[in-house]
């Protein structure tokens, strides 16, 4: 397959694009660079606009029209370059991290329809991806131990609770059934992830996220504890049920791919540098290639079905990015699914294959 990278860099005044492409001799070592007019203002303010995406359909629109716009004026310039292409990675910069580029539409078509899209915080990042996938080393790469984790809040209604544990068990339908852990509710607690998660080769968590822009390593997902559900208002013992992204980082991962759907897992808190501080820091230093994190809370039915065909493909034996391509799609076609707040929440991250 033909891979392809951009990478943007913002300034105050202007965005600066970097192109590789990997079929055109001389690109790796002399990208092609483009410079367009789009303040680091306009993509602040478009970052904004993204995150009210499931607001009123007055807001929702407004924002959708800007978003839609910026993302134009960023891609429209390097599409000719870098086709024909399949895997699109995608290197953002400042606010850009939280733009769902895969939505945007060009001529017609979103961008998920052309290219599979990926992202990576920063180029050189691929390299240690690479090096963490098992895929690579052995093409018959089979995803043979699942954990899979799914848990409401005490604030949940029953039907919401319950959604949990569905998409939770609806991974049981795809794979073998012997080679998962399944645990939902009150048994899904983070000290049995913490004890059992490094001899998986696939996780999946289903449950409420939590971030904190203050303390960013604080910021990860609500697990059981004891036998006590998690619960949003009792904030003094949330610790001891937020499986966090600073103890991600004591953790040795072997899983090939993780999944966390949960509200805003895919944010983080941008440092100097650039440098990324949340669950995506956590999970690439526990040495996980892959991950598919959610940029904004995702809607229950759609994220069910999104994981239904995103697994299956997989199963198939298709790489990553493909299987995330090809459910992105079929989402999108789904009755009552086709707005991006449905079938855009979830972006992915590290190694294609």
């Amino acid at each position: 397959m033909n891979v392809s990278l951009i990478e943007f860099f913002i300034t105050k005044n202007k965005t600066t694009i970097f192109v590789i492409d990997t079929q055109k001799p001389g690109s790796i070592n002399e990208p092609w660079r483009i410079s367009i007019d789009i303040t680091e203002k306009e993509i602040r303010a478009a970052k904004a606009l993204i995150w009210s995406f499931s607001k009123n359909p007055v807001v929702q629109q407004c924002s959708i029209d800007h978003f839609q716009q910026i993302g134009f004026r960023l891609l429209k310039p390097v599409l000719d370059y870098i086709n024909p292409c399949d895997v699109l990675y995608i290197v953002p910069h400042k606010d850009l991290h939280y733009f769902p580029f895969y939505a945007v539409e060009i001529d017609g078509r979103t961008l998920c329809e052309q290219f599979a899209i990926i992202y990576l915080p920063n180029a050189s990042l691929l390299q240690y991806c690479k090096a963490n996938n098992a895929v690579r080393e052995n093409e018959n790469f089979l995803f043979n131990k699942i954990l899979t984790l799914g848990v409401g809040v005490k604030e949940d209604s029953r039907v919401n609770q319950k959604k949990f544990k569905q998409e939770a068990e609806s991974i049981l339908e795809i794979f073998d059934t012997n080679s998962i852990d399944i645990y939902t509710g009150v048994n899904a607690t983070k000290r049995r992830f913490i004890k059992k998660a490094e001899k998986y080769d696939l996780i999946h968590i289903a449950s409420h996220g939590h971030f904190s822009s203050v303390a960013p390593l604080s910021s990860g997902l609500l697990l059981a504890c004891g036998r006590n559900l998690p619960s949003l208002t009792a904030l003094d013992n949330l610790s001891n049920h937020t499986l966090n992204a600073d103890e991600f980082y004591r953790l040795k991962l072997k899983a090939n791919l993780v999944v966390l759907n949960g509200c805003f897992t895919g944010r983080n808190d941008i440092r100097p540098g650039d440098e990324l501080m949340g669950l995506t820091r956590g999970l690439f230093i526990a040495g996980v290639p892959t991950m598919m994190l959610s940029l904004w809370e995702a809607h229950h039915d759609a994220a069910i079905c999104f994981m239904k065909c995103f697994y299956t493909e997989l199963k198939k034996g298709y790489p990553k990015a493909i299987a995330y391509q090809a459910a992105q799609n079929h989402l999108r076609q789904q009755p009552g699914f086709s707005e991006i707040k449905y079938w855009a929440p979830f972006i992915l991250l590290g190694d294609w294959l």
